[in-house]
């Protein structure tokens, strides 16, 4: 997207470098916030970690329980349907997405040999530009002769940036302690 240029006669320098110290004030107290954000979740993941861990564990034992006891069950339970339900939930088993595997003693160069002898149309080839090379060499002679008459153009945007002095985390961190989010 391209930006017309315009020039607003009512921003003057004083008011450019109020801008900017607004601007970095604003992104200042962001990052507080986000700080304090950070921390408070960390400390409520601390707080619930070892329960989790926990329960984690229990659930996949219970899992385990269950998929044993389906398995060796499934021609009664699933006789019918490949699931169940249950006053809690539903629980069986799904056909996953078809895949390829290797016969034993086989491997996919092999296959990849015998598919060009026997199904060629199989075989996919991806032919792309090496862009990245083009850019590295786009000054070299060979290269940028001939970029013109094959119909490319290096072109490098201009990009608009604010960076900001940032104050640093240990200052940004007493700060916090003094400043509640409202």
């Amino acid at each position: 997207m391209r930006f017309a240029k315009k020039t607003d006669p009512l921003i003057t320098p004083f008011r450019f470098q109020e801008a900017m110290t607004n601007y970095a004030a604003t992104v200042n107290r962001i990052t507080q916030i986000q700080v304090q954000v950070e921390e408070a979740i960390s400390a409520t993941q601390k707080k619930f970690e070892n329960e989790l861990y926990c329960l984690e564990q229990e659930k996949k034992q219970l899992e385990k329980c269950l998929e044993t006891y389906c398995r060796e069950q499934k021609s009664t339970l699933f006789s019918l349907r490949r699931s169940m339900q249950t006053s809690v939930g539903s629980i069986g088993f799904r056909r996953a997405k078809p895949k390829l595997v290797p016969l034993p003693h086989t491997d996919w160069p092999q296959i990849l040999q015998q598919l060009k002898q026997r199904l060629p149309q199989y075989i996919r080839y991806k032919e792309e530009p090496a862009k990245d090379a083009l850019l590295a060499d786009k000054d070299k002679e060979p290269v940028a002769a001939q970029l013109h008459e094959i119909g490319l153009q290096v072109v490098q945007d201009e990009l608009f940036f604010i960076d900001i002095s940032t104050i640093p985390t240990l200052k940004m961190r007493k700060s916090n302690a003094n400043t509640e989010i409202a």
